[in-house]
């Protein structure tokens, strides 16, 4: 019996693990107002323990010095979680950077003489 009652608590925690996110700046971030966002999967087994395949964010930004970081589960990533009983746990990342139509790095900070 302790068994069983065991296990209807321990099972919603591993079918409704809770959601997350972080948030987080490189550099000083992005400081322009024209950005944008580039969204990749990242791949996890055994309720996120194992990684698969991961995002490669240098590769993401290219050669930014300055840019935001949001790593997430969204409702779609739960769900598969929840499908699945968290044996594959998928997360998305997006990386914020300057838009590129307006030159390279413009949000790196210029030194003016004077």
């Amino acid at each position: 019996m302790k068994i069983k009652s065991l296990l209807w608590i321990l099972l919603p925690l591993f079918l409704l693990s809770s959601c997350f996110s972080h948030h987080y700046n490189i550099g000083e971030g992005v400081r322009v107002e024209k950005t944008r966002e580039i969204t990749k999967k990242n791949h996890f087994l055994a309720l996120g323990i194992i990684p698969v395949k991961r995002c490669k964010i240098e590769e993401m930004v290219g050669d930014t010095i300055n840019y935001h970081v949001y790593t997430r589960a969204t409702p779609t990533d739960m769900i598969v979680s929840t499908l699945t009983i968290g044996i594959y746990t998928p997360t998305t990342t997006t990386v914020t950077i300057p838009d590129e139509r307006f030159g390279k790095n413009t949000n790196r900070r210029v030194r003016r003489k004077d």
